[in-house]
């Protein structure tokens, strides 16, 4: 993941980067549906020149990044 401060501007998927602007921001701070896990992550809806739309968020405890889906 490419960062300009905390937010993202780039990524690179299955061998392509990947330059985005963020459309959307949200934290998940808990799992309704597992109250016994909490969830600290933070989501970022990202778009890119072509309009591709993806999601991604960070794991606050690990610091990692996950793509959660694409939409077409």
């Amino acid at each position: 993941m490419t960062l300009r401060g905390e937010q993202p501007t780039g990524f690179t998927w299955r061998g392509r980067q990947y330059q985005v602007q963020v459309i959307g921001f949200w934290r998940l701070a808990t799992r309704w549906w597992d109250a016994e896990h909490l969830a600290d992550r933070d989501y970022y809806r990202l778009m890119t020149p072509d309009f591709g739309v993806y999601e991604v968020y960070q794991e606050q405890t690990s610091g990692a990044w996950v793509l959660d889906r694409y939409l077409d």
